[in-house]
């Protein structure tokens, strides 16, 4: 039996598993359809179809959920030299982009942790947090492998600096959810500082 797997001792713990690592997260999940992107995409292409381009992905549901449509109506709106519209478009994809790509990296963190890697999972949980450190995922990720480490010390401190870059998670139901609940975090939640940040919150 894995290391996770002798951690899910109870059907709460089996949801608190599948929520975190089984089922798919990311915030794009949500597109525009392909025909509808290669076709501004050709808009693109085409000289004086830059307004046609923006408005056929407008009127898209998903624009705003999908970073590659952004991109392409950033690059319109450049072309016609509504700078701000376009910094803004890019700003927003890159931000999806980074979500999901440290998304990705915390189900490879998972994977890393069910096969008891757990040197290659605090290194890709770490990548996590750099590229995206504004939510409760990469950093349960990491706290879980240095719990499983017995690195109770680093966690803490890992905690402290965490949060120092991401102020908002000392307000963030779900983080604190994985920390009072996850079977993986019991060696930090016997650990007074730990015990005593959780009670603070309530």
């Amino acid at each position: 039996m894995t290391i996770v797997k002798e951690r899910l001792v109870s059907g709460k713990l089996e949801k608190i598993y599948f929520d975190r690592y089984l089922r798919p997260v990311g915030t794009h999940t949500r597109c525009v359809p392909e025909s509808v992107r290669e076709a501004a995409r050709q808009r693109l292409r085409d000289e004086g179809g830059y307004a046609e381009c923006i408005a056929m992905l407008n009127v898209e549901p998903a624009i705003e959920s999908d970073p590659f449509a952004l991109k392409v109506r950033g690059v319109a709106k450049l072309a016609l030299r509504d700078y701000a519209g376009a910094d803004e478009d890019f700003a927003v994809a890159i931000g999806l982009l980074r979500r999901e790509l440290s998304a990705t990296s915390c189900n490879q963190t998972a994977s890393m942790i069910e096969q008891g890697e757990l040197n290659e999972a605090l290194a890709i949980a770490r990548t996590a947090i750099e590229i995206d450190p504004h939510w409760y995922l990469p950093g349960v990720g990491l706290l879980s492998a240095l719990a499983l480490s017995g690195e109770v010390d680093a966690a803490w401190q890992a905690l402290v600096e965490w949060l120092d870059i991401w102020p908002d998670g000392h307000r963030d139901a779900q983080l604190y959810q994985y920390l009072a609940e996850d079977g993986m975090l019991s060696a930090l939640r016997a650990d007074p500082r730990f015990d005593g940040f959780l009670r603070s919150k309530h």
